[in-house]
C-alpha cells in the first residue's frame, strides 16, 4: 500500500508530561474477575476501585482545565499602559498553551517557535508551571498523587492537540525515570532557554524592544520558581516564596487547607511505608515530608499537624 508523503513542519516545543501515579495497581483486584460479572463481589470492588481509578482521573482532568481556563483567560489591562499599546499588549499576553489526555496521562505543550511576539511561548511556560504547581498540591490535598517532567526540544503536532519527537520524550523521561516521587522535574534544555530570555538574548528576528523586556521578566520569574532537589534534579518549587504567592492569590483561604490537607497525606504515607519497611517508598515520602517541612519552617503561623 502507497502512503502519500506528509509535510513534516518540526519545531522548538516545550512539555509537560503528567502521569497520575497507583492507577495499575489499583485495579490489580480486578485481575481475579477474567471479565465482567454479575456477582454482588464482583459489582463491589469494581464500584471501589472506579472511584479510586478513572473517577480520579477525570477529576484530574477536570480541575486542570478549570486552572488552564483560569490561567489564559484575558485580565484587566494594568494601568499605566498607554492606550496606543492596550491592544498590542493584549496581544502579547496570549498564550499558545495546548494540552491532551489519554489513559492516566496528560501532556501540555507550546511551539517556540513565534513570528511576532515570542512572550506568548514564554506565557506558556509560566502557565504551565502555573498549572502544573497549583494541581499538585491540590490532588495532594485529594490524597492523589501525580509526578511530572517539564523539558525543551524537537517536536511536531501529529494531530492537531498532539505533538511527537524528541520533546516529548524528553518530558517522559523525565516523569518516568527521574522524578521517582510526586514532583514536578525541569529538564536542563528549559533552563538554558530560560536563562537565554533572562539575558535578554533575542528569539526572532527583529524582536521588538518590549518583547525581549516581557520574556525576561517572565523568565526570572519562573528561574526564582524552582530549586535543586536533595537529588541534585532541578523541580518546580511550588512552595518556594517566589510561587506559593501567585498560588496563594488564585487559591484564596484554600491554600492553607490544601497545604494542611496534603500534609497529614504525605507524613501519613511517610509513616505507613515506613513501618512496613517499604525503604523505596518511605524514602520518596521522606523527601517530599521535607519538603513540606520546610514551608512550615519559613512559615510558622501554619497550623501545627499533630
Amino acid at each position: 500500500m502507497k502512503h502519500k508523503k506528509q509535510h513534516t513542519e518540526y519545531a522548538n516545543y516545550v512539555v509537560t508530561f503528567l502521569d497520575v501515579l497507583g492507577q495499575r495497581a489499583a485495579f490489580k483486584p480486578l485481575e481475579k474477575f477474567p471479565i465482567i460479572e454479575r456477582s454482588y463481589e464482583f459489582k463491589e470492588a469494581l464500584e471501589s476501585i472506579h472511584a479510586d481509578t478513572v473517577h480520579n482521573v477525570k477529576i484530574l482532568r477536570e480541575s486542570f482545565v478549570d486552572l488552564f481556563n483560569d490561567l489564559t483567560a484575558e485580565r484587566p489591562v494594568p494601568e499605566g499602559i498607554p492606550q496606543a499599546k492596550v491592544e498590542v499588549f493584549k496581544e502579547m499576553r496570549k498564550t499558545n498553551l495546548k494540552y491532551k489526555s489519554f489513559s492516566d496521562c496528560m501532556q501540555f505543550f507550546a511551539c517556540l517557535n513565534t513570528d511576532k511576539f515570542h512572550c506568548q511561548a514564554m506565557n506558556a511556560v509560566q502557565t504551565m508551571f502555573a498549572a502544573t504547581g497549583g494541581l499538585l498540591l491540590a490532588t495532594l490535598a485529594e490524597k492523589k498523587v501525580f509526578r511530572a517532567g517539564i523539558d525543551v526540544g524537537i517536536g511536531i503536532e501529529i494531530e492537531e492537540d498532539e505533538v511527537y519527537g524528541p520533546a516529548l520524550f524528553r518530558a517522559y523521561d523525565l516523569e518516568s525515570k527521574i522524578a521517582k516521587y510526586p514532583r514536578i522535574v525541569i529538564g536542563d534544555t528549559l533552563i538554558n532557554y530560560l536563562q537565554n530570555l533572562a539575558h535578554q538574548n533575542p528569539q526572532i528576528p527583529n524582536q521588538s524592544t518590549d518583547d525581549i523586556a516581557l520574556c525576561k521578566s517572565m523568565a526570572e520569574y519562573c528561574l526564582k520558581s524552582l530549586k535543586q532537589d536533595i537529588d541534585g534534579y532541578i523541580m518546580l518549587d511550588y512552595l518556594g516564596k517566589n510561587f506559593s504567592s501567585g498560588l496563594k492569590e488564585a487559591f484564596g483561604e484554600k491554600f492553607q487547607l490544601y497545604f494542611d490537607l496534603a500534609f497529614d497525606f504525605i507524613q501519613s504515607e511517610y509513616m505507613r511505608f515506613k513501618k512496613v519497611k517499604d525503604s523505596q517508598m518511605a524514602q520518596r515520602y521522606h523527601w517530599l515530608y521535607q519538603y513540606f517541612l520546610e514551608y512550615k519552617a519559613r512559615n510558622p503561623s501554619v497550623k501545627e499537624i499533630k
